[in-house]
């Protein structure tokens, strides 16, 4: 039971890292994307919702980017790399579950 509740944790865990990373670049392009809906329109057609969209973008691509982070940094902070495989398990597991490698505590 407490092998497959950690297995369960460590793929959480790798799902949760490239979450992140999708999450960052979703914001990145957002970010990106901003200013193009007022650069399209002429001068004269500007107006005050395509600025609050604008915006709106804006302050949707930095929650992103904050939510990203976090996850990120969730990982880093609460996970290790085994030493023979290299991949991702929790700080308190004693094996490695994708190559069976016993970690030291």
């Amino acid at each position: 039971m407490l092998k497959s509740a950690t297995v369960g944790y460590d793929k959480f865990l790798r799902r949760l890292d490239k979450a992140g990373f999708f999450i960052i670049a979703i914001s990145i392009i957002l970010l990106l994307g901003v200013g193009t809906l007022s650069d399209a329109l002429p001068e004269d057609q500007l107006a005050l919702p395509v600025t609050l969209i604008d915006n709106f973008l804006a302050v949707i691509a930095f929650v992103l980017l904050a939510i990203g982070v976090h996850a990120m940094l969730y990982v880093y902070l609460l996970s290790k790399k085994c030493p023979r495989c290299s991949e991702k398990v929790r700080r308190g597991s004693y094996a490695c579950y994708n190559c069976g490698h016993t970690l030291s505590q």
